[in-house]
């Protein structure tokens, strides 16, 4: 894979806690990150704290020149711009926002480079696909002589059980890419089925893969869990092969998750929390809202297993639901779902489901708001990684390996 260069020289934008520069690790390139550059402090600290070594800039990504970009000799660029001008629960005011004058800067520099980067990788959210801030990419990439593909992929698609779907594009110079190119993809190019290390082969049935003290449990959750469960993204696709959530799940006591106790003043939106337990597979986007919200922000684990607590809880979620009754429920109600245990995701699980390695650490003092936050506006690490496998890959390599 891309053997005819010796060492890919990587300028990471928007580099956030490391995601792109754990993904080129992953993907077993050799690569030099020659900068990797960000605004946010917080996200700058943690990503010192996992790459001591490499370049790390606290500047506007608008202030790099042209003679700057081009001394760097780069390869490579891989970026993920804000997400916000286009997300959903923004305004998308998308090439108005004031957050896209980064990224339209550096597509206005991009022709004007002597050295343009070979690679090019672009992550973002659902949205931008439609948005004229991703006309005005594709353009540029045109006049730049760029072959390009897009892709709208989730994790569940490669194993893992989190649904996330993001936009990709991947572009590159002088060498047709070694898959079909066609319109925006939501699939994977068939050459890339063997790099899904997450994803099951296996078709045994799901009751040997749950612990025996959860075996007891599947009969009153089957008859009862579906409206607790109610994963927001991709719900209406089956993505076979995805592990459970278990091999996500931290080992620890009641006492070591009491910190991450779902409180009274958000249990009072039980009805539209989305309730997973250890052998699902697939729990609902994670956002930096996470932690102080619950609707719309990700999922909860139920530490219960108890029956009765499912059914009264059960019980009280469908009369709340008839009565369109939300608001107004005392103790008495509150006591029905304290019963479940339920907790937020912690830090750790979250970022192993965006399949951080175990090295991955936090500095000491970064507080758990601010895990939270850093981690939803992260990326998927192994799906980037696969991405960027895409790109360097050449129709020379597919040939020598088949």
């Amino acid at each position: 894979m891309a053997s005819t260069v010796d060492v890919i020289r990587v300028l990471e934008l928007y580099s956030g806690i490391g995601g792109m520069h754990f993904a080129l690790l992953e993907s077993g390139l050799k690569y030099e990150v020659v900068a990797a550059i960000d605004i946010n402090p917080v996200a700058n600290k943690i990503y010192a704290h996992n790459f001591p070594q490499c370049k790390l800039l606290e500047i506007g990504i608008e202030t790099l020149t042209v003679s700057w970009l081009d001394d760097l000799r780069i390869d490579m660029i891989l970026m993920s711009p804000p997400c916000q001008p286009f997300t959903r629960v923004g305004k998308k005011r998308d090439c108005e926002d004031g957050r896209t004058r980064s990224f339209l800067h550096i597509l206005n520099c991009l022709p004007k480079l002597n050295n343009p980067p070979s690679y090019i990788l672009l992550e973002n959210v659902r949205g931008f696909e439609v948005s004229k801030t991703r006309e005005w990419l594709i353009s540029t990439l045109e006049e730049c002589n760029y072959q390009y593909q897009e892709f709208l992929l989730t994790p569940l698609q490669f194993g893992i059980p989190n649904s996330r779907c993001r936009y990709y594009i991947l572009a590159k110079r002088a060498e047709k890419f070694a898959f079909q190119t066609d319109s925006v993809r939501a699939d994977l190019p068939y050459l890339a089925t063997d790099w899904l290390v997450h994803k099951e082969t296996s078709s045994a049935p799901l009751k040997s893969e749950i612990p025996e003290s959860l075996q007891l449990f599947l009969n009153p959750w089957a008859k009862y869990g579906q409206i607790m469960h109610q994963a927001e993204d991709e719900e209406g696709h089956i993505y076979p092969g995805c592990k459970t959530l278990s091999a996500f799940l931290e080992d620890g006591t009641v006492e070591y998750f009491s910190e991450f106790l779902i409180p009274d003043k958000l249990l009072h939106l039980f009805i539209v929390i989305d309730i997973v337990l250890p052998f699902h597979r697939k729990c609902s986007c994670f956002t930096k809202r996470y932690g102080r919200f619950i609707q719309g922000a990700g999922s909860a684990v139920q530490m219960s297993y108890d029956a009765e607590a499912l059914e009264a809880a059960y019980n009280l979620k469908t009369n709340a639901v008839e009565m369109k009754n939300r608001s107004g429920w005392g103790d008495e109600e509150l006591s029905v779902i304290r019963k479940l245990k339920l907790r937020f995701f912690t830090p750790t699980e979250i970022a192993r489901l965006l399949c951080f390695p175990e090295s991955f650490s936090f500095p000491e003092a970064t507080t758990t708001h601010q895990k939270y936050r850093v981690l939803g506006n992260s990326l998927n690490v192994h799906v980037v990684s696969i991405l960027i496998r895409l790109l360097v890959l050449t129709t020379t390599d597919v040939s020598s390996h088949s």
